[in-house]
C-alpha cells in the first residue's frame, strides 16, 4: 500500500487532487498579511487577481470530504474550522496565485501539446496495458468530482507553475560531506542492556509531619495556587446570534433563490459517446463514414482504435466537459453526431445517445436553507456596519457599556476567568467568542483600557476591557492538604529512586552485571535489539526514551542512568555498530534525494515568501466568515 502511494505521488492527477494538502504545510501562512475590509464577494486578492468566495468554498468542501475519508463522517465544517482547515485551504489558493502571477510576468505557459502529452502519459488514466483510455479519464475525474474543463485548466496552471518552481528547486544541491555525515549519524546502531526500576518500589516512608507539609506547601506555590483570574466586560458581535433575529423579506428570498439556482438545480445530463482522433482530416473522414449509415462504435474502432467501452463517457453534465466539447454535445439532438471539435486531447466526434432533462427545485423545497444562509449573509454585512458604529462611539469617548446600549447589543460578563478560559473552580466558561484569540487578547490587555476591535474566525467582532486582575494566590494548606501530602510523598520517592538508581549504576560501573542487580530487586535486566538514536520517538520502543539519549552519549561498556515516566532506568552499552557509507550506494542515493528535497523545500519557501513582497495580498474576513 505504501509503495503504491509513493509511486502515485509522482503523477499529475495525484498532485492536483492532493495539492491543497501539500500546500497546507508551506512554510508561510496568511496570518501576517494585510487584512482589510474588501467590499466584494471575493475572499482574497493576490495582486489584481481575485479569489472568489465560491472558489474557496468549493475547494474547502473538497478538503472536508478528503479528511472525512480518513476521519469519518463526524468530521464536519465546525471541526474543520477548529483545525484551521479553511485558513490552510485559502493559504494554498493564495500561494498558487502568487506563483502563477510570477509565471505570467515571466511569460511562462504550458502549451496544448504539453497538456495533451501529460494527460496521455498519466498512469491514472491508462488501461492495464498502459494505454490512455478516455473512458478511464472521465471516470477518474467523476470519482473526484472534477469536470474535464476544470481538470485541464488546473493541469495547465500546474504545469506552468511547475516550470517556475522546478527552476527554483534546481538550485538545491547536497554536498557529499553533508550526505555522508548524515548517513553516519542516522544509521549508527547500539546494543544495550537495561533495567527499569519503578519509583513505586521505593518505600513511601512515614507520613509527612505538619511542619513538613507546611514547608513543602510554601516552597511549591505553583502546584497549589489559583492562577491569575481576570474579570472582563466585552461586546461580541456574533453573526450566528444576529442571524437568529433576521427574517429575510420575500423579495430577498426570491432574489437569492434565483441567484442560487445554478448551484441547487439538477442540471441536464446527456449520455455521450466520444471518439478521439489525432488530426482534423481523420476526424472528418470518420464523420463522413458515420453519415453513410455505419455505427459510431464501428467507425471508432476502425478509425481511432477505441472500443465501445472507451468511447462511452456515460452520463455527463455540461460543466463536466471542456467548453468546446460541451457546446457541441449540448447542442445536438438525441442520436445526432457532432464535430469534429478540437481539445487538448485531440479532435473529437460526439454522439448524444440520450438526453436526461434537468430539474430545478421549487422555491419551497429550498426555502429553509436559503433563509438560513441569507440571514447569516445579512448578519455578516450588518455587523460590518455595527463594527464601524462601535468604533465611532468609542472614538467619541463612550464606554463599552454606553456603546452597547447605543447599539442595542448585550454585554458579555463571564465572571473571573483564567488563561485557559476556565472559572475559579476549573469549569469551562460559556457565552464568550469561541476563538482562542479572545482569551489571548484578554490576558494581554492592560486593565481599564479597552482593546482594539478584533475580528473572529467566524466573521464576527469583539472588543473587551479588563476590569479587575486577581493575581495568582496560594490556596490555604487546609484546603489542599491531601494534594500536598501526595505530592510530597511522590517527590520523596523520586529522590530516593534517583539516589538508588545512581548507586546501582555505580555498582555496575564497578563490574557487577545488571542481571545480578536486577535479581536482587526482583526485576529482570533485558538486552534490546540494536537501536538508532531515533528509537526515542519510535512507537513501542522497549528502551525508555530518555535512556536512549544517554546511551548515545556513552562509550562501549559504560553504564548510564535516566528518568522515565514513573521511575529510573539503568543502561549499559554493549556494542556500537557504525554506519559505513562505503558500499551503501542505494541508501546514500535515497538519503541524498531526501536531503535534496528538504533543501529544495527551503528554497521554495524562501521564494514564496519573497513573492509576497512583490504581489500584495489582501484578505476579506467578512466574506471569509460566511463560508460554512
Amino acid at each position: 500500500m505504501l509503495d503504491s502511494m509513493r509511486r502515485m505521488t509522482g503523477t499529475w492527477i495525484v498532485r492536483i487532487l492532493f495539492g491543497l494538502l501539500i500546500l497546507s504545510f508551506a512554510a508561510w501562512g496568511i496570518g501576517d498579511v494585510f487584512r482589510g475590509r474588501v467590499a466584494s464577494d471575493n475572499v482574497a486578492e493576490v495582486g489584481d487577481v481575485p479569489i472568489s468566495r465560491d472558489e474557496l468554498a468549493r475547494q474547502y468542501r473538497r478538503e472536508i470530504e478528503r479528511v472525512q475519508r480518513v476521519m469519518g463522517p463526524d468530521f464536519d465544517s465546525e471541526r474543520a474550522r477548529e483545525m484551521g482547515l479553511l485558513d490552510r485551504t485559502l493559504d494554498a489558493l493564495v500561494e498558487g496565485q502568487l506563483v502563477a502571477a510570477k509565471a505570467r510576468d515571466l511569460g511562462l505557459i504550458a502549451s496544448d501539446e504539453t497538456v495533451r502529452r501529460q494527460i496521455y502519459e498519466e498512469p491514472s488514466f491508462q488501461t492495464a496495458a498502459g494505454v490512455f483510455d478516455p473512458n478511464v479519464f472521465r471516470r477518474v475525474l467523476f470519482e473526484y468530482n472534477l469536470s474535464e474543463s476544470a481538470y485541464i485548466a488546473t493541469l495547465r496552471a500546474g504545469l506552468t507553475r511547475n516550470q517556475l518552481m522546478e527552476a527554483v528547486r534546481a538550485g538545491a544541491s547536497v554536498p557529499s560531506l553533508m550526505r555522508d555525515a548524515t548517513y553516519r549519524y542516522r544509521g549508527e546502531r547500539r546494543v544495550a542492556e537495561y533495567l527499569t526500576i519503578p519509583n513505586a518500589s521505593v518505600p513511601a516512608g512515614p507520613e509527612p509531619t505538619q511542619d513538613e507539609l507546611a514547608a513543602f506547601h510554601a516552597g511549591n506555590p505553583a502546584l497549589f495556587s489559583v492562577p491569575e483570574l481576570r474579570e472582563i466586560v466585552a461586546i461580541h458581535l456574533d453573526p450566528d446570534e444576529v442571524a437568529k433575529d433576521i427574517a429575510p423579506s420575500e423579495e430577498q428570498i426570491r432574489d437569492s433563490y434565483q441567484q442560487r439556482l445554478p448551484s441547487i438545480s439538477v442540471p441536464e445530463r446527456r449520455r455521450v459517446r466520444n471518439m478521439v482522433l489525432p488530426d482534423r482530416d481523420k476526424a472528418e473522414a470518420a464523420r463522413a463514414a458515420i453519415a453513410t449509415g455505419r455505427s459510431f462504435d464501428e467507425v471508432a474502432k476502425e478509425s481511432a482504435g477505441q472500443t465501445e467501452a472507451q468511447t462511452n463517457l456515460g452520463s455527463v453534465t455540461q460543466r463536466e466537459l471542456t467548453p468546446s466539447l460541451a457546446t457541441v454535445a449540448f447542442g445536438l439532438a438525441e442520436g445526432a453526431v457532432g464535430g469534429p471539435v478540437e481539445s487538448p486531447l485531440g479532435w473529437h466526434l460526439i454522439q448524444v445517445e440520450k438526453i436526461e432533462p434537468g430539474r430545478t427545485p421549487a422555491l419551497e423545497e429550498a426555502r429553509a436553507e436559503i433563509v438560513r444562509e441569507l440571514a447569516r449573509e445579512i448578519a455578516v454585512a450588518d455587523l460590518v456596519k455595527r463594527a464601524n458604529q462601535l468604533e465611532d462611539e468609542l472614538a467619541g469617548g463612550a464606554k463599552l457599556e454606553e456603546a452597547a446600549e447605543k447599539l442595542g447589543v448585550k454585554l458579555v460578563r463571564p465572571g473571573p476567568i483564567d488563561a485557559r478560559g476556565r472559572t475559579r473552580t476549573g469549569t469551562a466558561v460559556t457565552g464568550i467568542p469561541q476563538d482562542p484569540r479572545f482569551i489571548e487578547t484578554a490576558f494581554r490587555a492592560q486593565p481599564d483600557v479597552p482593546t482594539a476591535l478584533q475580528e473572529t474566525r467566524a466573521g464576527g467582532y469583539y472588543i473587551l476591557r479588563v476590569d479587575t486582575v486577581t493575581p495568582p494566590a496560594l490556596r490555604p494548606l487546609d484546603e489542599v492538604r491531601s494534594q500536598v501530602a501526595a505530592a510530597l510523598i511522590a517527590k520523596r520517592r523520586e529522590e530516593a529512586g534517583r539516589a538508588r538508581a545512581e548507586t546501582l549504576r555505580d555498582r555496575a560501573r564497578g563490574g557487577e552485571t545488571l542481571a545480578k542487580i536486577g535479581a536482587e530487586l526482583g526485576l529482570e535486566a533485558k538486552t534490546g535489539e540494536p537501536i538508532t538514536r531515533f528509537a526515542a520517538v519510535e512507537p513501542n520502543s522497549p528502551v525508555p526514551a530518555q535512556l536512549v539519549s544517554e546511551l548515545f552519549k556513552a562509550t562501549v561498556g559504560d553504564t548510564v542512568v535516566a528518568p522515565y515516566d514513573g521511575g529510573f532506568a539503568i543502561g549499559k552499552v554493549k556494542e556500537i555498530r557504525p554506519a559505513v557509507p562505503t558500499g551503501a550506494a542505494a541508501d546514500l542515493a535515497r538519503l541524498e534525494s531526501q536531503l535534496g528535497d528538504a533543501i529544495a523545500g527551503d528554497l521554495v519557501a524562501q521564494f514564496t515568501r519573497a513573492l509576497r513582497d512583490r504581489y500584495p495580498v489582501s484578505i476579506n474576513q467578512a466574506a471569509l466568515g460566511t463560508i460554512q
